[in-house]
């Protein structure tokens, strides 16, 4: 007669209930942190990004606690982070409510006073907080422009080496993919 395994049933996370719940009453506590910049309903869009992240890089997880406990580390994370990049912008960039004509709020630089557009201002306030070595680069490839490749023989060097040329280090076990989620994650460093 052939013995029977025991079979510990798989969990399937589901936002919805207890997760959507914790984090609609943790965003309502801690919104006041992020606020103008963020609202509710970004904050709860957020942690829905956060509970697909943490569902798609943990599949293995098999109890409801411990991929609970993973989903709140990252939304404490997130809006501690987001607070962060709100105390140093709030810092450096002009008063947005001000109305035409009248003077902006003193800060350390005004958009104006760069004569830079606000996407280039932002990105700039990005890239300060950058760490060291993207910073160099990144400030490098803003002020000169596009940078071409380089060519030794019929050899061109590879994206990796042309960053590494431009940060004036070597870069190991960084890529472009690095920069790229580095500057659409809006300056949160990316680590596994």
């Amino acid at each position: 007669m052939a013995t029977l395994e025991r079979v510990k049933p798989r969990y399937t996370p589901k936002f919805k209930g207890v997760l959507e719940g914790w984090a609609t009453n943790y965003i309502v506590k801690h919104i006041w942190r992020v606020q103008p910049e963020h609202d509710m309903d970004d904050l709860l869009q957020d942690a829905y990004c956060i509970f697909l992240t943490c569902r798609d890089k943990y599949p293995a997880v098999t109890e409801e606690a411990h991929f609970f406990s993973l989903f709140k580390r990252s939304l404490f994370n997130h809006i501690a982070h987001l607070s962060n990049m709100r105390t140093l912008r709030a810092e450096i960039q002009p008063d947005f409510f001000a109305q035409e004509g009248e003077p902006q709020s003193d800060g350390l630089a005004n958009i104006q006073d760069t004569g830079l557009d606000v996407t280039e201002f932002e990105l700039r306030v990005i890239i300060a907080d950058a760490p060291e070595p993207y910073r160099t680069m990144m400030t490098k490839i803003m002020d000169e422009g596009l940078v071409e490749h380089t060519r030794v023989g019929q050899i061109r060097e590879t994206t990796n080496q042309l960053l590494e040329r431009l940060a004036g280090v070597k870069l190991p076990g960084v890529d472009i993919r690095g920069v790229i989620e580095y500057l659409v994650r809006g300056g949160t460093c990316v680590t596994d």
